[in-house]
């Protein structure tokens, strides 16, 4: 029996047991943490190979049952790995108190034993939690995210040399100037987000940066405007650029590679006023280079909303997305003639929430209409391939906006239109219209079908 047993195990090898510790702890990595914790439970190897794991990522969620081993997880698998082992990632997401001092220790020994790479803290604790001086001067440190209830309190001594992504989200600056010398202290970082955070004392915080090339601003929509931070922008590297509230950025220099911008400009139309309206301003002025601009619906209220500001030209846009939606749908009128005159070499015109419709909340027809520029727009003459129109309601002012579209588009090779609200609309109340009329998509698609088309080759696609 012996003998055939011996025989089983050389017929049956442990394969995955054989392969390299490199590869073994590759594999690790894309488990669970609870997952590849129980693997230590196969062997003595496989037990070294847990304390060796390249990512650790803790959830408090997941020690629901009993939130004590969750402490006692967290502390055996850092104090039992061997100093100096590469640990690329280390992650703890915690929804409830727990000792700060715990917290300390935890991301010293990150700092000072294992030359972490990437830190990710979600912190919900009562009282802001001060991040320790130690993390603030991690040579090793390459991605850092904060989330919740944390407190920044730069020390004297920053040496951050290769943080490249940093996440602030609900964060707490104990002053302005500590903001200023974190953001002005990392010298190769390319990726910054700072979304709903405040300061205790000041509200200026300077953006510099050479090399940044992704910055995103953002406040979520009930974020209390009286401790919203004022951000002043010195970065003419971004490459991708989001904003949504204007009201509180100033950009000082140009984006000459700008690829990509967002904004989502949101605020009440009875908080317009002439200074947010110049703050916009001031901020499209210094974007004229971008490839790719997303412009949502309250953006576009306020930008069509001022005589004494002209659009800068785009040289550059390609791609352009224009929402109009809720009180954009007035705006939408004299803005749309401006913008397309404005984007010499565009290509690509995408209108999620369709084309301004002349329908008050109430239905009540609208005593304003398109009107149709004296001269034709470069971009349709020479350059608009592509328009995408969604949320079609199939009325007289859109149909008299593609009409004109579709006589002056000279190269256009599609437009697509989606007309799907007319259909589910026909689904519900078609029925009940009388056998011998026609029904009202199959109207509007022979109509838009009979539009006469500058280009040949233009196809138009309207679905459903």
């Amino acid at each position: 029996m012996a003998s055939h047993s011996k025989l089983q195990k050389l017929s049956n090898p442990d394969r995955i047991s054989d392969l390299p510790d490199s590869l073994l702890l590759h594999i690790l990595s894309f488990l669970p943490l609870k997952s590849a914790a129980l693997t230590s439970s196969l062997s003595n190897r496989w037990k070294h190979l847990c304390l060796s794991l390249p990512n650790l990522d803790f959830n408090h969620e997941d020690f629901t049952a009993n939130p004590t081993n969750f402490f006692k997880c967290v502390d055996h698998l850092l104090t039992a790995r061997r100093n100096n082992a590469v640990l690329d990632r280390f992650s703890i997401a915690c929804s409830e108190d727990m000792d700060a001092g715990r917290v300390d220790f935890w991301l010293c020994r990150l700092v000072g034993c294992y030359n972490v790479k990437v830190i990710n803290l979600s912190l919900d604790f009562t009282d802001p939690y001060r991040l320790p001086t130690q993390v603030y001067q991690c040579e090793t440190l390459e991605a850092l995210t904060l989330n919740s209830n944390i407190l920044i309190d730069v020390p004297e001594i920053l040496t951050l040399p290769r943080l490249g992504v940093l996440e602030l989200c609900g964060v707490v600056f104990s002053s302005s100037e500590s903001g200023d010398k974190l953001l002005s202290n990392c010298p190769v970082l390319e990726r910054l987000v700072i979304q709903d955070c405040s300061c205790l004392s000041g509200n200026r915080v300077n953006i510099v940066g050479s090399g940044l090339k992704t910055l995103r601003l953002q406040y979520s929509e009930f974020f209390d405007e009286e401790f919203e931070l004022m951000f002043v922008i010195d970065a003419p590297a971004v490459v991708n650029l989001y904003i949504n509230r204007s009201k509180g950025v100033e950009i000082k220099s140009r984006m000459p590679f700008l690829e990509m911008a967002t904004i989502d400009d949101y605020v009440e139309q009875r908080e317009l006023s002439t200074v947010r309206t110049d703050r916009l301003f001031g901020i499209v002025e210094m974007i004229p280079h971008v490839r790719r601009l997303t412009l949502c619906s309250d953006a576009v209220v306020a930008l069509s909303g001022a005589d004494k500001h002209t659009l800068p030209i785009f040289h550059n846009l390609t791609d352009l997305e224009l929402s109009f939606n809720g009180e954009a749908v007035r705006a939408a009128w004299s803005f749309l003639p401006k913008v397309l005159a404005s984007s010499l070499v565009l290509v690509k015109l995408v209108l999620p929430h369709g084309l301004p419709r002349g329908f008050h909340a109430e239905r009540r027809r609208s005593r304003l209409s398109f009107i149709k520029p004296e001269i034709v727009p470069a971009c349709l003459s020479f350059h608009l391939k592509n328009i995408e129109i969604r949320d079609f309601w199939g009325t007289t002012e859109e149909l008299i906006i593609i009409e004109y579209m579709l006589k002056h588009a000279r190269v256009l090779n599609k437009m697509s239109i989606d007309c799907s609200r007319l259909w589910l609309k026909e689904m519900t109340v078609g029925i009940k219209r009388k056998r011998h009329r026609p029904l009202i998509l199959s109207e509007i698609k022979k109509k838009v079908l009979e539009f006469h088309r500058c280009s040949t080759s233009c196809k138009l696609d309207l679905s459903p």
